[in-house]
């Protein structure tokens, strides 16, 4: 049996992309949520490609959020019994994507005049005489 979760959080190092046995791709990052004492590290896994290159263009302290398969694995730390929280990532979402949209849009923008809801280039509306 296994939960579908959505974890949301800050990245803790650069995600790495691996090759597996068989040859497939796949990519491993750390998700820190929280702050403190009271903050939550979750291992994430992707082999989804579309993930994998969200994932790479990250960086260390980037938001991110993960939704997948959830595992918790309980083991003997130094302080006693702790729990490893892991996800099996089919969709990783960034902030940093948006923004980059964004930043599309507006250069876009510049290049060619204001867009309209449509998509079709609006006249400018200023009345400079020529």
């Amino acid at each position: 049996m296994s939960a579908t979760v959505l974890v949301s959080g800050k990245l803790f190092r650069d995600p790495q992309s691996k090759t597996s046995g068989s040859g497939k791709v796949y990519c491993t990052a750390t998700i820190k949520v929280g702050q403190g004492d009271d903050a939550q590290w979750w291992r994430l896994v992707t082999f989804s490609d579309s993930a994998i290159e969200e994932l790479l263009a990250l960086r260390d302290g980037d938001g991110i959020a993960a939704s997948g398969s959830f595992k918790a694995e309980v083991y003997e730390g130094r302080e006693g019994m702790r729990v490893s929280l892991s996800i099996l990532a089919d969709r990783v979402i960034s902030a940093k994507r948006q923004k980059r949209e964004r930043d599309k849009e507006r250069l876009a923008e510049q290049r060619q005049g204001p867009i309209d809801s449509v998509g079709a280039q609006r006249p400018f509306d200023d009345e400079v005489p020529l």
